[in-house]
């Protein structure tokens, strides 16, 4: 197996552990008025696009401008994978925080005919 290869591997087991760990911190520090299900769907989609689009960067990263990045050790690997899971964490736990936006009404009462 190449390194990047095992990196994403590594990369996608720390991620789900990661997402198991975190049902308790969602429900913690979700905003009162959002329901909890929802909070964590909110925290899973902004927590795993982001860390992705992080993983992805630094992959692009690493073929044309670092070649050498992933292969060079497992201090390395750690500090990437701090470097995708860190703003990822912080977004996402930011986002589930806010208060939920309220939905607009079914009814036409207030519109004019």
């Amino acid at each position: 197996m190449q390194t990047s290869s095992v990196f994403a591997v590594m990369f996608t087991a720390l991620w789900l552990a990661a997402l198991i760990a975190f049902i308790p911190w969602v429900g913690k520090t979700r905003h009162p008025d959002s329901k909890p299900l929802g909070a964590y769907l909110i925290f899973l989609s902004v927590f795993t696009i982001t860390s992705y689009a992080i993983y992805l960067i630094i992959l692009a990263l690493q073929g044309s401008v670092w070649p050498g990045l992933l292969q060079t050790g497992l201090v390395h690997a750690i500090v990437v994978i701090i470097v995708c899971f860190l703003p990822a964490f912080l977004l996402a736990s930011w986002m589930i925080a806010r208060k939920p936006p309220k939905a607009p009404p079914l009814d036409d009462s207030g519109a004019a005919s």
